[in-house]
């Protein structure tokens, strides 16, 4: 038996999306993002009310440099993976999901294929690295919202027929429901769009756990907050801030990466979000805020490459980055640590140790093969059954490669002569 303990919350995020049903508990649209929303037949890029300059925040980078390139590839194969079925049980019905299927790229997955643990998955996935390694951007709490909503919730109910709500209960654990999406939604959830409404949604209902019920004041029946507050924001207030977050690179997903039209596309959306959720309020409305200079920050795919703790700079040009994840040991993860080897006459590549520096764990390399085959080759040799991720990064031309190790998985060498293109 399950207990519901608040009722459903009527999520904002549908009214700027197009497409989105009632099917996820959410009210009717105030404008359709397929079509030009209502300020621009004026000739504004923005509500007027939200002209106002408000100073940019600073770009803060977690471990995504470019959603587009991350979203092709399947959660059921990321490091990360166990830990999050850990951390978050996904039912269906009430009943536990087992295994998950998936085949990538992702993109190419049909919306029957592409199913709604899937996309629970991947949300939880992105939420798991957006901001791993920040602190102190999230105004209700320290660490990062990965870590906030798995402090609140134990997993996730997805159910026929229901809106979002929370929460309900199983065994011991709290789980918040959300609905079954259509065919329509499942597509729309492969973009980023789809993926960060998802996300606000998670954190909008984790937030009810702490109180803050709804109120009507707004003009919408049980579908407004009292007031905001920044210091401690309430579930409509918490979905604002990630969406101000987003927009203005206060956390960076690399959504600056994304091709055009898809690029204008997520800025109108989290714009939408952030004037939408604005109107959430009764009394002490959130402040105005202005498009920045650069929505979503630059891209970090194509910043220019500079060694640290956790990154290689490979002739100066190419980024290579690793991130490591095992339930060994109790479980632990994090991202690898960079050993420069320049220092030595190597320029061509480096090492990682995730455990301990005296104990290297990988050695990667990139070569420029573009005079032999027309290609940047990437070779890693890895000393471990760890799970882990490693991005190669073009800083360029923004080309990225991605390869990953299952956890448990003794990691194979991999000589990639494809791996980058020479344009």
């Amino acid at each position: 038996m399950s207990r519901t303990l608040t009722t459903a919350a009527l999520l904002g995020a549908a009214t700027i999306a197009a497409g989105w049903t009632a099917s996820r508990g959410e009210t009717p649209p105030i404008w359709n993002a397929s079509e030009p929303p209502p300020w621009a037949e004026h000739g504004l890029d923005r509500a007027p009310e939200d002209l106002a300059l408000e100073p940019e925040l600073p770009t803060a980078v977690g471990m995504i440099p470019d959603i587009g390139a991350f979203l092709s590839h399947c959660p059921t194969l990321d490091p990360a993976y166990g830990q999050i079925r850990s951390d978050f049980e996904i039912r269906r019905n009430g009943f536990l999901v087992g295994s998950v299927s998936c085949s990538e790229p992702v993109s190419a997955m049909t919306a029957v294929e592409y199913s709604d643990p899937l996309i629970v998955l991947q949300g939880l996935r992105v939420m798991y690295y957006m901001d791993r390694g920040l602190s102190g951007h999230l105004p209700w709490t320290p660490g990062t919202l990965y870590q906030w909503v798995k402090s609140k919730i134990g997993g996730i109910d997805i159910r026929d027929g229901s809106g979002a709500y929370c929460c309900t209960t199983y065994g011991s654990r709290l789980f918040m429901v959300v609905g079954t999406q259509d065919d329509f939604n499942r597509m729309f959830d492969k973009s980023w769009r789809g993926i960060a409404g998802n996300i606000d949604l998670y954190a909008h209902e984790a937030r009810h756990v702490d109180g803050f019920p709804h109120v009507s004041c707004c003009g919408i029946n049980g579908g407004c907050d009292q007031q905001y507050q920044e210091a401690n924001p309430s579930p409509y207030g918490i979905q604002y801030q990630l969406n101000r977050l987003w927009l203005d690179g206060g956390i960076n997903v690399g959504f600056a990466c994304l091709a055009q039209p898809e690029r204008q596309e997520t800025v109108n959306w989290h714009a939408g979000a952030v004037s939408s959720f604005r109107r959430r309020f009764c009394t002490s409305l959130p402040p105005v805020v202005s498009l920045p200079a650069q929505p979503g920050g630059v891209c970090p795919a194509t910043a220019t490459c500079t060694p640290d703790a956790t990154t290689l700079c490979i002739d100066g040009r190419y980024r290579v980055r690793v991130n490591f994840s095992t339930t060994q040991g109790g479980g632990i993860s994090g991202a690898g640590r960079a050993i420069r080897l320049d220092s030595l006459g190597v320029t061509k590549g480096g090492l990682f140790w995730f455990f301990g520096a005296d104990n290297p764990e990988l050695l990667v390399k990139v070569l420029n093969g573009c005079g032999l085959d027309g290609y940047r080759w990437v070779y890693f040799s890895a000393g471990t059954n760890v799970g882990f991720v490693l991005t190669v990064v073009d800083t360029q031309n923004g080309a990225t490669r991605t390869y990953s190790n299952p956890d448990r998985t003794p990691a194979e060498p991999l000589q990639d002569v494809a791996a980058l293109p020479c344009n």
